[in-house]
């Protein structure tokens, strides 16, 4: 259990607070998000793709044809997960913030690694703690939901892209989008089971 000094309770109460307020304004993008970054990103190898089309040999029709499908398919997806996270308050700013600058920044860095450790171990739970966890976990999700369409557009972009390239190319990018969806499965389970097991607390 995350253990407190005399009067430092409030800083748990001040955790919540913050982790509240992003759960219903959003965290504050100081530069760019990760959302409007996906686009430039699928943007550039785009017009990268083209300037490597036009030199010689170039690809079969049929295989362009197919890449300019997979572009625009991921151009389609980068801006419809801009617009969607734009509109539920949940763009992820870039550079993201450092651990003193999250709503964790509330606790000492002692307590920050003690929370960390209930994403791995069974340690009970005070009432505090499974409300900030709840938080938490609601956050993350809500946000990992918004970085979706996004990651799928650059996925698609990557994919493009490597059609212009190096078939090792496109084995990378297929190895990445298996870890991807034997990943999130996973990662979904285990929130699933943190959430329980904190409301039961709470």
């Amino acid at each position: 259990m995350i253990e407190w000094a005399p009067g430092d309770a409030a800083r748990i109460d001040e955790a919540i607070r913050r982790m509240r307020t992003w759960n219903v304004e959003g965290q504050p993008v100081r530069f760019v998000s990760t959302q409007s970054a996906a686009i430039v990103v699928v943007g550039v190898m785009l017009a990268s793709t083209i300037v490597i089309n036009t030199e010689d040999p170039r690809p079969a029709p049929a295989l362009m044809w197919l890449q300019g499908a997979a572009f625009v398919a991921a151009l389609a997806l980068c801006i419809a997960g801009y617009v969607s996270a734009r509109r539920s308050r949940r763009l992820l700013p870039q550079p993201p913030f450092g651990p003193r600058e999250t709503p964790m920044g509330a606790l000492t860095a002692a307590q920050r690694r003690s929370f960390a450790r209930l994403t791995r171990e069974d340690e009970p739970l005070s009432p505090g703690v499974a409300e900030l966890l709840v938080e938490a976990i609601e956050f993350r999700r809500s946000t990992s939901r918004a970085i979706l369409p996004s990651l799928l557009g650059l996925f698609s972009g990557l994919l493009a892209a490597s059609m212009s390239l190096p078939w090792q190319v496109a084995a990378l990018v297929a190895v990445a989008v298996i870890f991807l969806a034997i990943a999130t499965p996973f990662e979904t389970r285990r929130d699933a089971r943190l959430l329980a097991r904190a409301r039961r607390r709470g």
